[in-house]
């Protein structure tokens, strides 16, 4: 049986919040550190977003208990105006994860490697691979199949302002578990 430690359990991981509306920020704010029981080092810096009038993005590292990053990504999913990620990085017993949000495409998610690649496990494989009269629902297109499990449609309708958000040259605010 394995029983959970915050010490032994805990990971790291990113947010980006590409663009969200102004008069959301401090409600995100609390959501951040409500979910990840966190409290801000410093005032999270919130920068305009490019061609976008009224929309603001900032990034966010934090550290808390494994399995944080789907909390954190399912609260800021409750505002469906909200484009952005959230990286849990893989331990060493643990593959990380990323959570992509578009309003258009809504959530996607996929397990990550230790050095960030997407993975694909054996049962998505097979799904994708099974003949169309099984009970399994597959895309007829086994490449847009793939595309899909590697979350290709997010990764182009968020590049834009992974960019842009590279370009901002701030401080990175780190939330650390509170105590």
């Amino acid at each position: 049986m394995h029983v959970a430690s915050t010490f032994v359990d805990a990971t790291t991981g990113v947010v980006s919040i590409y663009a969200a509306p102004a008069a959301l920020c401090p409600r995100i704010e609390n959501t951040l550190a409500e979910t990840l029981q966190a409290v801000p080092q410093h005032n999270l810096r919130w920068h305009g977003v490019e061609n976008m009038p009224g929309m603001l993005t900032t990034t966010v590292e934090w550290v808390a208990p494994v399995g944080s990053g789907e909390r954190l990504a399912a609260a800021l999913a409750e505002w469906p105006i909200l484009r952005f990620d959230v990286v849990e990085d893989a331990t060493e017993s643990w593959n990380g994860r990323r959570f992509s949000h578009d309003p258009q495409l809504g959530m996607w998610n996929g397990e990550l490697n230790a050095v960030g690649d997407v993975v694909l496990n054996e049962n998505q494989l097979r799904a994708m691979i099974a003949p169309p009269n099984t009970n399994v629902a597959v895309a007829s297109d086994l490449a847009e199949s793939i595309s899909y499990a590697l979350g290709e449609a997010w990764d182009e309708a968020l590049e834009p302002f992974r960019k842009q958000n590279i370009q901002i040259e701030s401080e990175v605010t780190w939330l650390s578990l509170a105590g």
